[in-house]
């Protein structure tokens, strides 16, 4: 009876020796992935490793310390790609941290912002029409909603440009053609006329 209850808990022990043995190599194997880049593979083998040791609570905390340093990583690099003009694999950087942890404030506000570029981008296309038809007056409104919005602040300025070189090109045949509107009159009654 000593025996087979002293061979039960040697097997009880052993079995939490060896889960606890399984736990750290998961968690060894998540840190590497994490290392390496793999977010997301990284985490939900930390994630294994808490359900593996629940006992454990460092290997809860190292998993949102470190899915919240993913998260940042993802976001300042989608803001790198952004700030290039490479919107699509900001989107992806964004989109992949969001998949990370969905509730992040970041990378929803990323995403926004690069809705907010491509409408932008479209309106500061509408202004470059606008100018080679010669409206200046009317591109400049959506020139300066660019130059406003931190995402298409160069493409805006470029605009800009465009519109200043448009305006001064504009500018003296606009003035001649404003004082050419107004009808002449040229009346000589009261002068004497000479003719010899």
């Amino acid at each position: 009876m000593i025996e087979s209850v002293s061979f039960r808990v040697l097997v009880l022990v052993s079995a939490l020796f060896l889960c606890g043995c399984a736990a750290q190599r998961v968690k060894d194997e998540g840190q590497s992935a994490i290392a390496a880049g793999r977010y997301e593979e990284g985490l939900a083998k930390l994630d294994e490793a808490a359900r593996l040791d629940p006992g454990d609570r460092s290997i809860r905390q190292q998993w949102l310390r470190e899915r919240e340093l993913a998260v940042q990583r993802l976001v300042i690099a989608a803001d790198d790609a952004r700030a290039k003009g490479e919107s699509e694999r900001a989107r992806q950087l964004f989109e992949r941290a969001q998949g990370i942890d969905a509730g992040h404030a970041r990378p929803r506000a990323g995403l926004d912002g690069l809705t907010r570029d491509e409408q932008v981008r479209a309106q500061l296309a509408i202004a470059s029409q606008m100018i080679a038809r010669g409206e200046l007056d009317d591109a400049y409104p959506k020139i300066r909603e660019g130059l406003s919005h931190a995402g298409t602040a160069v493409e805006a300025r470029a605009a800009l440009k465009k519109l200043e070189l448009a305006a001064l090109a504009a500018a003296p045949t606009q003035r001649l053609r404003e004082v050419y509107r107004k009808p002449i009159n040229m009346s000589f009654r009261d002068a004497p006329i000479r003719m010899a």
